[in-house]
């Protein structure tokens, strides 16, 4: 089954006056200070056109089907060899690692409840001195209503695995050992409560608790100092009241807020909290273009070596085009959080064929804060993928290549991701920068050893192939490039990446299918000077669903 889940829909930075017919809104609410995630597609054998038709077919969330729940098993089976047991040592002997992923999805439309929970935990276990481990795997989301049109909740969950360090490529191609593994999750609830005032407008009054955490596996050493393994968890409530102009005031809209939050956590999160007032304005000066004007003040307050603080206005302006029913293409310019800043965000269809995605942001923020923020504004395709409730764009939101970190930084994070869908070809390319500027250490600790001034800065460029041999068979080609930057006081250091991946995918029948991959993962630190051996995973895969 395939169902949309609509989040909050009333509390919105995006004014959708002509927005194609596909969007939803994003609730700028629970999202004060998001940096917007990089687009770009997963690299599971077999699943790139899936994920492509989903998107081509009716955008976010996939068609919609007849009502009810379905719940659908699945296990895999999965060997794999590396010359590595650890990934990074240079004296790391190869092994052989048996991976078992028993999975649920559940999908779930019926008048009062839309949900749908893609579950696979990935249970591991080894030779060679790999450690087992068992890395947990969770996409969900769901709208419960329970009084209509008036008062509802909103789920919003995410588990993943991601490198400590940075510099790797997508999971299916490397095999982490612990000491370079961060187990990320996060989990929120939102009830609010809407009333509508005819066409004036309509108010939403709601608040939200979030938990958030990026546990290091087992602490080790980091390939940049300015990434750090230590833990970071963050538990953050949030009030909000909302007002928005209904149609009576005919081409002009407008969003007003009122929102406070309030973070306990580790490190910068300890006593962390932002108060938002502001007014979002639009006017649609024709039934594509839309004129876009936000005004407001903020105050934001965060702990670790040095506290920081602001009390400031906010203001941005822009445009918002909607050439044809499948894209859109907004661009603001603005102050926020002290610096002034653009944001594009842009979805364009060139042909019916084609989706050229564009994401760009700024925001000051912290890596626990960033993923809760990227959870709670997505939705899930139904495969359980998340994607961009206003473009629809595929988005990634644990990434193995920019690392973790658990500073306060100025974050600027831009994307470029172009798609094509063939009858017997699908195919993504992807442009990833991002670049982090430390405001505040974790610890006294972390502050000695990154000597005050960080700054890290990644690009990679990937593409993904699919290619259907047959109606059965299909072959996935995977290459990914990239370079990350760290620079402090003590010094500069840089590292090169290449990955390269090939597999085939054999559909036995409609719940059987089987996987071969072979991925190479080359990483060079350039300075100081230092190689590891390249890294060579193969791994063959069955997997059965009931």
């Amino acid at each position: 089954m395939t169902l949309r889940i609509v989040p909050p829909a009333v509390v919105v930075s995006v004014l959708h006056l002509a927005a194609p017919a596909n969007a939803q809104l994003l609730p700028d609410a629970v999202l004060p200070n998001a940096v917007l995630p990089e687009t770009g597609t997963t690299v599971n054998v077999g699943g790139l056109r899936q994920q492509l038709e989903g998107l081509f077919a009716t955008g976010p969330g996939g068609a919609p089907t007849a009502p009810g729940w379905v719940f659908t098993p699945s296990v895999t089976m999965q060997e794999r060899w590396t010359n590595q047991a650890q990934a990074g040592s240079p004296s790391s002997d190869s092994a052989f690692i048996t991976v078992i992923r028993p999975g649920l999805m559940v999908s779930g439309d019926t008048g009062r409840v839309q949900a749908i929970l893609n579950y696979a935990p990935d249970v591991q276990f080894g030779t060679g001195g790999f450690q087992q481990r068992i890395d947990q795997n969770l996409s969900a989301s769901g709208q419960i209503t329970f009084i209509p049109d008036h008062l509802f909740l909103s789920l919003h969950g995410f588990a993943a695995t991601q490198s400590t360090s940075g510099g790797y490529g997508p999971g299916s191609t490397v095999s982490l050992d612990k000491q370079n593994q961060t187990q990320s999750s996060s989990f929120s609830a939102t009830p609010y409560l809407r009333q509508h005032f005819g066409d004036v407008g309509s108010a939403e009054l709601g608040a939200s608790l979030s938990h958030t955490s990026m546990q290091s596996q087992e602490n080790g050493p980091s390939l940049f100092p300015a990434n750090s393994a230590a833990n970071q968890i963050s538990t953050t409530q949030q009030e909000y009241l909302s007002f928005t102009s209904g149609p009576q005031f005919g081409r002009y809209r407008a969003v007003a807020l009122v929102s406070a939050q309030q973070s306990e956590g580790t490190g910068v999160m300890d006593g962390a909290s932002r108060q938002t007032v502001s007014l979002d304005n639009g006017f649609a000066v024709t039934r594509d273009v839309t004129v876009l004007g936000k005004f407001g003040y903020e105050t934001i307050r965060y702990g670790g070596i040095p506290p920081f603080r602001f009390n400031g206005p906010l203001w941005n302006t822009g445009v918002r085009w909607v050439p044809n029913p499948d894209s859109s293409i907004e661009i603001r310019y603005g102050y926020h959080e002290g610096t002034y800043s653009p944001l594009v965000n842009a979805s364009y269809a060139p042909t019916a064929r084609i989706r050229v995605f564009v994401h760009y942001a700024e925001a000051l923020t912290t890596d626990v804060e960033n993923l809760q923020n990227a959870v709670n504004a997505s939705v899930l395709d139904p495969l359980g993928n998340p994607v961009d409730p206003q473009t629809g764009a595929p988005l990634l939101l644990a990434s193995n290549f920019y690392g973790v970190q658990n500073n306060l930084a100025r974050v600027r994070l831009g994307s470029l991701t172009g798609t094509l869908l063939l009858d017997r070809d699908s195919v993504s390319l992807s442009i990833s920068r991002q670049n982090r500027q430390q405001l505040a250490a974790a610890s006294v600790a972390a502050a000695v050893a990154s000597a005050g001034n960080t700054s890290s800065t990644g690009t990679y460029g990937s593409i993904n192939w699919q290619h259907d041999l047959g109606q059965a068979l299909t072959t996935v080609a995977f290459m990914q490039y990239g370079v990350n930057d760290s620079f402090s006081r003590i010094g500069t250091q840089s590292s090169d990446t290449l990955v390269v991946s090939l597999g085939l995918h054999y559909a036995l029948s409609e719940t059987l299918s089987g996987t071969l991959q072979y991925s190479y993962t080359s990483q060079f630190v350039v300075s100081p000077a230092a190689a590891s051996p390249p890294i060579s995973l193969a791994l063959l895969s069955v997997r059965k669903t009931f």
